[in-house]
This record gives C-alpha cells, structure tokens and sequence, in this order.
C-alpha cells in the first residue's frame, strides 16, 4: 500500500515538472502511472522544453503571416463582403 502512495506521488512530481518545461502535466502523469515514474522522468529529462521552440514558430508563422496578407492586398482580394 506504501509503494502506491509513493508510486502516485512520484507521478504527481512528475507532472508538476512536465507542465513547468510547457509540457502536459496530465499526460505526463499517466505516462509515469502506467510505465514507471523512473522511465518517465528519464524521457522528460531527455526533452527539450517546449518555450524554446515555440518562440521559434512564432517568428516563422508571423512572416508567413505578413506574406500572406501582403499577397492578398496586392491580389486586391480585401473586399468588404470577405470582412
């Protein structure tokens, strides 16, 4: 019954650490309840955090975005009816 607690627990960490690097806690915690809290906690060590990457994406969709609309209003596609 004491492995259990600690078992659920360790889960719990496990989860508060995984939503701390951006990722989902409660995946990471039934990742860690049905493998092994210390499986887990080795493959979210071997991630990167998510924050890093996203800044990233961000910048590229945002130029992707700023091409787009400057295609559109050079196609003269900005008409009332699509607002």
């Amino acid at each position: 019954m004491i492995i259990a607690w600690i078992w659920i627990v360790l889960c719990f960490v496990i989860a508060a650490g995984a939503s701390s690097r951006g990722r989902s806690g409660v995946g990471w915690f039934f990742i860690s309840a049905l493998l092994s809290p210390v499986i887990a906690v080795i493959m979210l060590v071997c991630l990167r955090p998510i924050e890093d990457t996203q800044v990233e994406t961000v910048e590229k969709d945002d130029k992707e975005l700023q091409a787009f609309l400057a295609w559109r209003k050079q196609q003269k596609l900005d008409t009332p009816e699509d607002v």
